[in-house]
């Protein structure tokens, strides 16, 4: 695995990303997954698949998530992905405000990363990496020593040349696929 994260926070929540972050194989350490969630029937959705695991919450508020980010506590969490509200205006509102509040030891990921609201928004760390096999693309920042670019770059391209071939939603074609790279070193 490029990264050991123990506590994620999902700004806005999806049946794909809560079961990835929640699979032992992607995230063999994860001690929690905090969901942050504003449309209410989606968030039941996914706590009825993830219901069984003790190691997510899910949290429901009627606000623009952006609005909510200061009950957080940001400095808690190594990865923060976000993938919330449908206007693309809401969700640069929660890229601009997790780039001002989060900890300087998290890593963010931003999906739908082709979207250049998405990417003005998302000033600030010194380093960032975006996976564009696919569309949606993904951008990941960080500042320095997190993550390696080599790396990312060696995954980019082992997912680039499966992206013919395999189904974007199928988790366990992808986890077989990579497991070579996402594999711990040394």
């Amino acid at each position: 695995m490029l990264v050991d994260f123990k506590y994620v926070l999902a700004l806005g929540t999806g049946l794909y990303s809560a079961l990835t972050f929640l699979d032992r194989r992607v995230l063999p350490n994860l001690v929690q997954l905090d969901s942050v969630e504003n449309n209410a029937g989606w968030a039941c959705r996914v706590s009825t698949v993830t219901q069984n695991d003790a190691r997510h919450r899910m949290f429901i508020t009627g606000r623009a998530v952006a609005d909510y980010l200061p009950e957080i506590p940001m400095d808690r969490y190594d990865l923060i992905f976000i993938d919330d509200s449908i206007a693309s205006e809401d969700r640069a509102r929660t890229i601009h405000s997790v780039m001002r509040a989060r900890s300087r030891t998290s890593v963010v990921v931003i999906h739908d990363f082709e979207v250049p609201q998405y990417r003005r928004a998302a000033n600030g760390p010194k380093e960032r990496f975006v996976f564009d096999a696919f569309i949606p693309h993904v951008g990941i920042l960080w500042d320095g020593g997190t993550l390696a670019k080599p790396q990312l770059r060696e995954l980019r391209n082992q997912v680039s040349a499966a992206a013919n071939t395999s189904n974007a939603a199928d988790r366990d074609s992808w986890l077989s696929t990579l497991s070579c790279r996402i594999a711990p070193q040394g």
